[in-house]
């Protein structure tokens, strides 16, 4: 089966979307998709037999619009962060909001991770600091520092070994989190970084900037793996898949694009959205693709594996 676009939701919020995320939600074989907008709510969606997908439920608290989201590494828990700076958790299967918000502090919570198999949630934005807070106590309990003026991304390696940091100045720093200190800080772009993310395998490291180009690096030497390159402007969102093969990018040139790891492109979508994309994410078997954007649309991907090509 080839790639293609198979489903558009039209205005799946009120607003621009910025953030999607797809999980299966650990107690039932459905996957949840969770997206969130400028209109500031979340929105958990499930995907029906004619791969529509269909409005779940609604999640009401932040009082600005859904910078960041994130999931927990046993797919319980979604972390939001919202631009009137707080952080709020919510259950998977039901919605609730888990605690009262944590304060992460007005233009602080730009970037937004779980740290895996803990109880730690990372933040970052302004003064180039990473900060983890407890998401039982919402206690603040270590602080990462680099020399960025601004990190507008962060995450977590799925082994617990890493912690990767973007900057608005180009740089990438990898931290050694069982030394709590920095491995590596890599010029890695000339313009910004929009987002870090690790391959699951923990094997690489990809940067996504501002100058139209994704880098991948190995995270424990700090030396570039990749370049990729084919977008004509920023961009904004890179996702591995699950089996850590192939990376899909999302830009403000409204392209989506889906590339093996190595530069090779495999699937250009030019007409999905009429305006930029600001996010892309795989489902969990890595079989298909979400987009969403500033047309306030999801669109759905089929991007099938190369054994099944």
């Amino acid at each position: 089966m080839a790639y293609a676009a198979i489903n558009t939701t039209k205005a799946a919020h009120d607003d621009e979307v910025w953030a999607c995320k797809w999980s299966n939600s650990g107690t039932t074989s459905a996957d949840v998709i969770v997206t969130g907008s400028l209109d500031s709510s979340i929105k958990l969606w499930t995907m029906n037999e004619n791969n529509e997908l269909v409005e779940k439920q609604k999640l009401l608290g932040h009082r600005m619009g859904i910078l960041r989201l994130d999931i927990s590494s046993r797919h319980d828990l979604i972390a939001s962060s919202g631009m009137e700076g707080t952080i709020r958790l919510w259950d998977v299967n039901t919605g609730e909001q888990k605690q009262s918000p944590i304060d992460g502090g007005k233009v602080e919570c730009w970037g937004l991770a779980f740290r895996p198999h803990s109880s730690l949630i990372g933040t970052s934005a302004q003064q180039g600091k990473i900060r983890l807070f407890d998401i039982a106590s919402g206690e603040l309990t270590e602080t990462f520092e680099t020399r960025a003026k601004f990190i507008m991304s962060v995450q977590f390696s799925a082994n617990g070994k890493y912690l990767a940091a973007g900057s608005s100045e180009g740089m990438v720093y990898v931290f050694d989190l069982q030394a709590s200190r920095i491995l590596h800080a890599i010029e890695a772009h000339g313009r910004a970084i929009r987002a870090v993310v690790f391959s699951p395998d923990s094997n690489l490291l990809a940067t996504a900037s501002e100058d139209g180009t994704v880098r991948t690096f190995n995270p424990a030497q700090g030396v570039p793996v990749s370049n990729i390159t084919g977008h004509s402007s920023w961009i904004t969102a890179v996702d591995f898949s699950p089996d850590s093969a192939r990376l899909a990018t999302a830009s403000t040139d409204s392209t989506v694009r889906v590339w093996k790891t190595d530069r090779e492109n495999l699937a250009t979508f030019k007409d999905s959205h009429e305006k930029i994309i600001w996010d892309v994410a795989f489902n969990p078997d890595g079989t298909k693709l979400l987009s969403v954007g500033a047309d306030g649309n999801m669109v759905l991907y089929r991007t099938p594996r190369e054994s099944a090509r």
